[in-house]
């Protein structure tokens, strides 16, 4: 499967439809993946659900890219529908381990500047298609996001069209939503690095702006004028979905051998350093500050060394955490290799110690059988 590709075109119909509400065009869309499932028997589910979560981001970044040009009730529809699978698909994780708390903090941040940036202007009339605002559908947006994270009255928003919340979600807001609580979960979990000192008496739609700074059109940028500091921002982006869709879509479009970069120490780095990161998970608090310790005596005469290694900036301490990360690494690394972006023996030894040292993860085994064999074994 191709981890660049976008939602197929007879799901964003689907998703489209403002009338239906989103506990209906979900059941759609989930016996639609299920049906794809059985013709993929040999495809895990975990793998699936990685698939199918980003195929629904780049969904989504399409789609803000046209609701100021051409906003419509459509669109609205699609992007709240997005936005609710993301959820479905990954209910079952954590808020604080979830691969799109990042994505879904990013967006009131984003949206809420927007909006108080904008001049205010109403639109009037009967609701049609078109008659709505690009205002409208961030604001709708905005709250229904701002409900995701705060898990409040859930059902109730999910038993309504996109039609209805665009009505009820124009003069009603989340009570007492503070986004910087979700910001320190982030800083936590090493997503974000942590700030000296945050405002955290400014209520969110006036406290400062904070976007990631490693999104695809600064690096591309950075990459194309300073290679020598991009490259180190490349091989230390997070473990997270964004991050490996960003780095798998770089192979895949060849990207960096057009800028006459060779693309193999580039992701062997990065796959070092989530390594690394993925190591610190199973130090206990106490263990991590000898660690720290050790690694500031190493970083002295070394600027190379990860971010990471100081203090305060290192992952939580959580063996399920831990476990989640290998998961995912294993995803990125098995897509490179099936799509032939990368083969196995440029990261020989980072997939040697992957085997040996997460041996007693049962996806590690099967990550094994398949380089050793080339295929996948069951998931008994």
């Amino acid at each position: 499967m191709d981890v660049s590709s976008t939602l197929a075109e007879q799901f964003v119909t689907v998703f489209s439809d403002y009338d239906r509400s989103l506990q209906e065009t979900g059941a759609i869309f989930e016996s639609a993946r299920n049906a794809q499932a059985r013709l993929r028997p040999k495809e895990s589910e975990l793998e699936t659900l990685f698939q199918d979560s980003l195929k629904l981001k780049r969904k989504l970044d399409e789609l803000e890219g046209q609701v100021t040009i051409d906003p419509s009730l459509p669109r609205l529809a699609a992007i709240l529908n997005c936005e609710y699978q993301l959820y479905k698909l990954n209910e079952a994780t954590p808020l604080r381990h979830n691969p799109f708390l990042s994505h879904w903090v990013e967006v009131v941040q984003r949206w809420e500047k927007a909006l108080a940036e904008a001049p205010n202007q109403e639109s009037k009339g009967h609701l049609g298609e078109r008659n709505i605002e690009w205002r409208q559908i961030y604001r709708t947006r905005i709250e229904f996001v701002k409900a995701i994270l705060s898990s409040h009255n859930l059902p109730r928003f999910f038993s309504q069209s996109p039609k209805s919340l665009h009505a009820s979600l124009q003069s009603w807001s989340i009570p007492n939503f503070d986004t910087s609580t979700f910001i320190t979960i982030l800083e936590d979990e090493g997503i974000y690095e942590k700030t000296a000192a945050r405002e955290t008496a400014l209520p969110s739609s006036s406290r400062p702006h904070k976007e990631r700074q490693n999104t695809t059109q600064v690096l591309l940028s950075h990459l194309e004028s300073s290679p020598a500091t991009a490259i180190p921002i490349l091989t230390r982006l997070p473990l997270d979905l964004p991050s490996l869709d960003l780095l798998t879509k770089l192979l895949q479009n060849r990207t960096l051998e057009g800028l006459s970069i060779d693309p193999v120490p580039v992701i062997r780095d990065y796959v070092q350093h989530s390594l690394r990161l993925v190591e610190r998970m199973s130090f206990s608090r106490s263990d991590f500050s000898t660690y720290s310790s050790f690694a500031s005596e190493r970083r002295e005469g070394n600027e190379n060394m990860d971010n990471e290694d100081q203090i305060g900036t290192t992952p939580t301490h959580d063996r399920e955490a831990q476990i989640r990360a290998v998961k995912l690494l294993l995803l990125f690394i098995r897509n490179l290799i099936r799509k032939a972006l990368l083969p196995p023996e440029d990261i020989y030894f980072e997939i040697q110690e992957i085997c040996v040292r997460y041996v007693w993860i049962k996806e590690v085994r099967e990550f094994r059988a398949f380089i050793e064999q080339g295929t996948d074994v069951g998931e008994g």
